[in-house]
């Protein structure tokens, strides 16, 4: 029932979230001030498609868990996109963690900010930059923290994002169903447009 109420929250943010960002800047979200500067690491494989290779990077994430409640609190997952992850955001995703006793954690795009796989961006280093495998890093982060936090299927999972990540979010859910009860997609561009010359426009003008 808890988790019910906390889709349904989800939903009304979303469409509540959707006019607000209509009037923002596409990135504006990601500027929100951070609770806690406060990170760890995770041993991300560089390919999860190729079993031959074995090479890993350290992925940097963060976690606030001053609202949980262990035993059948909901853990909203959120996804950073293409700049620099800050931290954990005030707002609305702080507001449903103390609604519903949630655990916050926010995971940092392969290849922004400190969590880059090589040093030298060669376009064949560049090859593993895509959102197959970053999705895949949600599923890998997702059953890791799982085991690590000593998790139940009380506690389900609910990933968030906006603009491109929020399309991660919404692909996160149609990808592994079985690892996310819900997904809240802000503003997310989950279609893809071919020659799409609006894009240079806004660039044009910005």
């Amino acid at each position: 029932m808890r988790l019910a109420l906390a889709l349904l929250s989800l939903a009304l943010l979303a469409s509540l979230a959707a006019a607000h960002l209509a009037l923002r800047t596409p990135h504006a979200e990601r500027s929100d001030p951070i609770t806690s500067s406060t990170y760890a690491w995770f041993t991300q494989r560089v390919d999860h498609f190729n079993a031959l290779d074995a090479r890993t990077f350290q992925q940097r994430y963060w976690v606030d868990d001053s609202q949980w409640n262990r035993a059948s609190g909901p853990v909203f997952l959120y996804i950073c996109g293409e700049a620099e992850c800050s931290g954990i955001p005030h707002g609305y995703l702080s507001d449903l963690a103390q609604q519903f006793k949630g655990l916050i954690l926010v995971l940092e795009h392969r290849y922004y900010g400190m969590s880059v796989p090589f040093k030298d961006l060669r376009t064949e280093n560049l090859v593993f930059l895509s959102s197959k495998q970053a999705l895949y890093d949600l599923a890998a982060f997702r059953l890791a923290m799982h085991d690590t936090l000593n998790m139940t299927d009380k506690n389900g999972w609910i990933s968030v994002g906006g603009s491109y990540p929020g399309a991660l979010s919404a692909w996160f859910r149609l990808k592994y169903p079985h690892l996310v009860k819900g997904a809240l997609s802000s503003s997310g561009v989950v279609n893809a447009v071919l020659d799409f010359t609006m894009f240079d426009v806004q660039i044009g003008i910005s």
